[in-house]
Formats: structure tokens, sequence, C-alpha cells
């Protein structure tokens, strides 16, 4: 198992303007293995700090490589990041963003500090170029993509406030600018109210001793090209369940025509002669004209 690990990620040769390279360091980028080592080359640091004998936060939180901590007003913070940036791995590089004003965003959470309540509310953060610019409705893109958009935004809403009073502002700002992105009220209105229950349904099999079993989930591509598409998927979903009911049939829809494939139809790096080598074009006959 190890030399197979060693074969899959170190010199992984890789062509490049009809150019053989060899990565020898580092993951290359989309390969299927990399969270998984990231997230565990991470975990054995985590456990030095673990180990650490110094001034340690009240609170440590990780995701990947962005590290949330907490410490009392007499604990020196500079010292513990001076640790993260001198013991830890070489290529491991931190930097360090404090409170400013109570609050402090991580990641699209911003936290906010009450002191007077002595606890913390969570909301929504978006970073200062955040054009609001989503999905616009009236692109060439299949319906149930349009609810999903919506129905994403209004449950990480629901998920990170901490308080009815945030939820009904960001839910607010969502209906802003899903109109100004051309959406109609009642699909903004549906998808809100399908994230609602979504978000009680999971909280709800949360608090069950025992959850329901999961189906196994199969998904089927089909090109789109309109109403048509939506009803053949409908059809092979219905179809699905009545031959295998224990299968849950989730349909995706792909367009067949992008800017991608009109105005960049070559690939950057890309050997064109790739498709013409270790190709037999004539055989001579030596016994015929031929």
């Amino acid at each position: 198992m190890k030399n197979l690990l060693k074969f899959a990620i170190c010199d992984a040769p890789f062509r490049f303007y009809d150019e053989i390279f060899i990565q020898r360091e580092e993951v290359a980028m989309g390969d299927v293995l990399g969270p998984i080592l990231a997230e565990l080359f991470m975990q054995k640091e985590d456990e030095k700090i673990h180990n650490w004998t110094g001034i340690k936060p009240v609170l440590y939180k990780r995701y990947v490589d962005d590290i949330f901590c907490v410490f009392n007003e007499d604990q020196d913070v500079d010292m513990f990041f001076n640790y993260l940036n001198t013991q830890l791995h070489s290529n491991l590089r931190f930097t360090v963003k404090n409170e400013r004003n109570d609050q402090l965003n991580y990641l699209d959470v911003l936290v906010i500090r009450k002191i007077s309540e002595k606890k913390y509310e969570t909301t929504i953060y978006r970073k200062p170029m955040d054009t609001g610019l989503y999905m616009l409705y009236e692109s060439n893109q299949c319906r149930i993509y349009k609810l999903g958009l919506i129905r994403t935004l209004a449950i990480r809403i629901l998920r990170i406030c901490s308080s009815n009073e945030f939820v009904k502002i960001e839910l607010k700002k969502l209906r802003q600018l899903m109109i100004i992105n051309g959406y109609p009220n009642n699909v903004i209105r549906r998808a809100i109210k399908e994230a609602e229950i979504i978000v009680h349904r999971l909280m709800t099999n949360r608090l069950r001793p025992n959850p329901p079993v999961k189906m196994k989930s199969v998904f089927f591509t089909l090109p789109y090209y309109g109403r048509e598409t939506l009803i053949l998927g409908q059809r092979i979903k219905k179809l699905a369940r009545q031959l295998m009911p224990t299968v849950d049939m989730k349909m995706a829809y792909r367009k067949t025509l992008t800017l991608q494939n009109v105005f960049l139809p070559l690939q950057k790096g890309l050997d064109i002669t790739e498709k013409e080598k270790n190709l037999v074009y004539f055989i001579p006959c030596m016994d015929c004209d031929y």
C-alpha cells in the first residue's frame, strides 16, 4: 500500500506543451488524494500543538489550514503565533488576524463577541469584493439549478446565523440580491421555504436516536435542451423508483453549448498532435499494387 501511494503521489509525470515533466513535491492540483493528504498532514501538526507545553488558546478550531483561536486577555498571542511559524512544518506559514470592534471573520462566518452578555453570536460574512452577482434567472440553465442556488444560500443563512434577528436581516439581503439578478418573487419565496423545511428536517434528524437508513444515491446526467429534458428526467426517475426502490436516482443536467466551447476550443498546453501519434496510416503491400 505504501509503494502504491508513493507511486500515485511522488514522481508524477505530466505533459505540458509536448514536454514531459515530473512533479516531485506536493500534490498535483485536482488530485483526489490532495484533500485527504492535506487533512492527515494538518492532523499531525495538530498533535504537535496540543502537546506543546507553552501558552495555548482556550479554544482551538481548524478547518483545513484556517485556524480559529480564543485567548484570555492575559495570554501572549504573539508567542503562540511565533510557535506556529517556527516549530511546525517548514512549508506552513501562517498569518494572523485579530478581532476589531469585537468582531472577527472566519471563512464565511462573522463572529461577534457580546461582552455585556458574555456570549458569541454569528452571522454571514461577505468579502469586500463581493459583487452580489449570481446565476441570472434568464440564463440558459435548468430551473431546478436556479431554485437550488437560492435554496443553498438560504440554508447557509439559517445554519450560520445564531439569532432570528440576523436571519431576518440576511434573508432580506438575499431577496434583494435575487431580485437584482432577475428572479421573480414567487421563485424566491418557494426556494426559501424549501430551505427552511430542509434545515428543520436536519435538526429533527439530529435529535433522533436512530436516524433513518439512507438510500443509495445514483447520479444520472442528461444534456439540457429545455422543458423536454426535464420531462425525460422525471420519467427516468419514476422508472428507477419502480425497478430499484432502494436507489435514490438524482438527475443532473449539463449545458450543451458554453462560451468556453465557442471561444476557447483549445486548452492551454494541449498537444494537438497527440491524436496523430502512434497510428498506422499506410502499410505497403509487397505482392500487389496496393
